[in-house]
């Protein structure tokens, strides 16, 4: 069930990397992100282990980092555009793609089964077992604000609304399959 599960993880991963990359303004800040968890659940889902689960969390909680850290400077240069239009709502995609590879790295960690992480970087133990209400509640959360996000682009037309929408859409998908999977482990 849990190999049906990380499978099932990787095709919205694939959608979300779709959408950023057909995307001609998204750039780096949506299309590295969008790969990373792409790679992370392909390394996962086939067993290829070319990092270890604990490491992939760690590259998925700096990349959130970034892109907060590049959501807060560009702030300042859209102060004079706070309106609900188009930068309002990049503004939004943009803490949307940040605070996924958070939620994405919690889920990682709660996936791990325990001893398993210790064991791959030579450590005795393994992750605390109430990290999975926790990864819950993140993924929770985050599904609430995807719903609202598509929710509120609804109203948008044109192309790039839509690959905002469906970008949304497989994140949401892609967390909500990754929640199921320590509640099921």
């Amino acid at each position: 069930m849990l190999d049906a599960l990380h499978f099932a993880a990787v095709l919205p991963a694939g959608i979300g990397l779709g959408c950023a990359v057909l995307d001609r303004r998204s750039r780096a800040r949506a299309v590295l992100p969008a790969a990373l968890g792409l790679a992370a659940m392909l390394d996962m889902a086939l067993g290829w282990m070319l990092l270890p689960p604990i490491l992939w969390a760690a590259l998925l909680v700096a990349t959130g980092i970034l892109l907060a850290v590049g959501l807060r400077r560009s702030a300042g240069a859209d102060e004079a555009h706070r309106s609900a239009g188009p930068a309002s709502h990049e503004r939004s995609m943009r803490a949307h793609r940040a605070i996924g590879m958070l939620v994405s790295a919690v889920l990682v960690v709660a996936m791990i089964p325990a001893g398993a992480a210790a064991a791959s970087i030579g450590v005795h133990g393994g992750h605390d077992p109430a990290l999975a209400p926790l990864a819950l509640a993140a993924a929770a959360g985050y599904l609430g604000w995807s719903l609202h996000l598509a929710a509120r682009g609804r109203a948008d037309r044109g192309r790039r609304a839509a690959l905002a929408r469906l970008e949304v859409g497989a994140m949401a998908a892609m967390t909500a399959v990754c929640a199921a999977m320590p509640v099921l482990a």
